[in-house]
């Protein structure tokens, strides 16, 4: 009789490391070469981000970091460049991206001339010669107050990988079923 819990509790071990291995190999491989993903749009799709927290503030030298990717893979662009334009007012400025020692991530130097909402394009070149425009993000950007000093970059959120997100997934789902295990041992018999 002993053996049956353990019994159980292997069978839910040995499920859930199955399900994190397909899961994982779903989620992990979607645009390798040769796989039907490769061609999908999301596999072709450049997208860049600014870090999450970056602050931006008028008439300040500001750094802000911009991640590039393509898929799921890093991006390596050649002459990249954010483009801020003004909503509602006709001011533009055009900066490069300076590529870090990451693949697929760059830092740019901005000092916006005023407040308010710019909309952020980059301009990506690519090895072949072609270009990508990508629209990044509408940011906000704080006036100049009279007795502040100069804005003070905020940290980046902490993004966790696909894999983590796929970890703890798993995670949940094996201590569920353990829990639904131990339930149902504790119920007398006879009871549904």
């Amino acid at each position: 009789m002993g053996h049956v819990p353990l019994l159980r509790l292997t069978r839910a071990l040995v499920a859930g490391s199955l399900l994190t291995l397909i899961v994982a190999g779903v989620s992990l491989a979607k645009c390798e070469p040769g796989s039907p993903e490769a061609a999908s749009t999301f596999c072709q799709a450049v997208v860049a981000t600014i870090d999450s927290g970056a602050s931006l503030q008028a008439g300040t030298d500001s750094r802000i970091g911009v991640t590039i990717t393509q898929g799921e893979a890093p991006f390596e662009a050649i002459g990249a460049e954010l483009l801020f334009t003004r909503v509602g007012g006709g001011d533009s400025l055009t900066v490069a991206l300076v590529p870090t020692d990451q693949p697929g991530r760059y830092l740019a130097e901005v000092n916006l001339p005023a407040d308010g909402y710019w909309t952020v394009v980059a301009h990506l070149g690519e090895m072949s010669g072609a270009q990508n425009t990508v629209p990044v993000a509408t940011m906000s950007v704080r006036g100049l107050a009279a007795d502040s000093g100069p804005a003070t970059p905020s940290a980046a959120m902490p993004v966790l990988p696909t894999g983590l997100w796929v970890l703890l997934a798993v995670a949940m789902m094996t201590a569920a079923t353990v829990a639904i295990d131990r339930r149902r041992r504790r119920r007398p018999a006879g009871t549904a």
